[in-house]
């Protein structure tokens, strides 16, 4: 019957291997750790990474409009199909009067409406995962410039010493 309205809910695309919802048990620590021995090497993975993670994010929330989108349609395709079903019901008097009551409890237990609300939660949790991960990598950005700006100024410390220890007082 809901066919015959107009309304089908779109088939759910397949989730990217790139995708995936991140290990955390595998996932490596050092693309958080500032290895200051190569501070200049890090810098330069810095922006690769960010872009690389900030990607991942863009494509998640991408995933998360759909998967937002695909609930409605699911919500609104099982709403008709319920309704009509219940007031078929009702017809041959095979219960009450139908309620708004009775169609939203129908249709949160519909299994395409309960499988789509699963993968909205599936794409939320992924979406704030990569969020996580790129704040984390704007972090690390912060810290190696600050860490850049420290041995400045340790370097510029050590170098006044030198200036200071070369001049020798005038002797009369």
């Amino acid at each position: 019957m809901a066919e015959r309205e107009g309304l089908v809910a779109p088939a759910r695309r397949p989730v990217e291997e790139t995708m995936n919802i991140v290990d955390w048990g595998k996932f490596e620590v050092e693309l958080f750790d500032i290895d200051s021995e190569n501070i200049g090497e890090e810098l330069q993975k810095q922006p690769a990474l960010l872009a690389f993670w900030s990607v991942r994010l863009a494509d998640a929330e991408t995933l998360l409009q759909e998967s937002k989108y695909a609930l409605e349609q699911a919500e609104a395709v099982a709403w008709v199909r319920v309704k009509a079903k219940l007031r078929r019901e009702e017809l041959d008097e095979q219960r009450g009067r139908v309620t708004e009551a009775d169609v939203k409890a129908e249709v949160a237990q519909d299994p395409e409406v309960r499988s789509a609300q699963e993968a909205l939660m599936q794409d939320e949790y992924r979406q704030r995962q990569y969020r996580a991960v790129v704040r984390a990598l704007d972090q690390k950005g912060i810290m190696m410039c600050s860490r850049i700006k420290l041995l400045i100024a340790e370097l510029e410390a050590t170098m006044q010493k030198r200036r200071l220890s070369n001049v020798q007082p005038k002797q009369h």
